[in-house]
């Protein structure tokens, strides 16, 4: 196995290592940094720490130069996180699935192979733990 594939392999597992409820993709609509990016996404873990385990996000600009952010959240309250993504859909395009703990959901695969292959570009990823919670 070549460097690239254990990396990819190793961020794979560690993300793949949480059951996690959530995978939601945001497109912003135009012109939105990975900076504020960042801040909505701080400011959704912030606003739910009662009903989010963890997060875990990678943001990027597409080819067309527009920011877009893959999220994973362990939750035990769905409604709630999608009550609290109501004033981003503004300026952006909000999709989520549900993933299903028994199958290893192909949105835990993408962002984690996605993260490993995309280390060395323009991307803001990070993880986000709540206190109680142990990884």
């Amino acid at each position: 196995m070549t460097k690239e594939e254990i990396r990819r392999q190793e961020y794979g597992n560690m993300i793949g290592s949480i059951d996690w409820s959530l995978f939601i993709t945001i497109h912003y609509y135009n012109g939105s940094s990975q900076m504020n990016s960042r801040r909505n996404i701080e400011f959704l873990n912030k606003r739910n720490r009662s009903v989010i385990d963890s997060l875990f996000f990678v943001s990027e600009k597409g080819k067309d130069n527009v920011t877009h952010t893959h999220l994973l959240v362990k939750t035990n309250n769905r409604k709630k996180i999608m009550d609290s993504l109501k004033p981003l859909r503004k300026y952006s395009n909000i999709h989520c699935v549900d993933i299903d703990p028994k199958k290893k959901n192909n949105g835990v695969l993408y962002v984690g192979n996605y993260l490993a292959k995309e280390l060395n570009r323009d991307i803001d990823y990070d993880i986000l733990i709540n206190k109680n919670y142990e990884l």
